[in-house]
């Protein structure tokens, strides 16, 4: 079975985000609104200075947002490699892609 869903202009990294998400970890609203944001203005990794930005433009205040921020690391949408935190390249490929494939099976065993 194929289906197509109509995606908004401007809305494509949150909607295929929201279609996924049963499969990564059930992010909140605001953390799918984090993470798309992040996606849309290319942050693959978030430092002092991109950190501050994203929480400006997603209106947040700097407590709140830290607190998400470890929610995603806990959830593994975020990870740190070498000191620097990162968006997970799954997460980013879901995102590129503007088909979405889930192939079910049955696991023997």
């Amino acid at each position: 079975m194929e289906l197509k869903v109509p995606i908004k202009d401007g809305t494509g990294t949150k909607t295929k985000l929201r279609i996924v998400n049963c499969f990564i970890n059930n992010l909140t609203e605001v953390e799918l609104d984090i993470v798309a944001k992040m996606i849309d203005d290319n942050y693959i990794e978030l430092n002092k200075n991109n950190r501050s930005q994203l929480r400006s433009s997603l209106n947040m205040n700097k407590y709140s947002f830290n607190n998400y921020i470890k929610y995603l690391k806990d959830k593994k949408v975020l990870y740190t490699k070498d000191n620097v935190l990162m968006l997970h390249p799954n997460i980013i490929k879901i995102t590129a892609d503007n088909k979405i494939t889930i192939e079910l099976f049955t696991k023997n065993g």
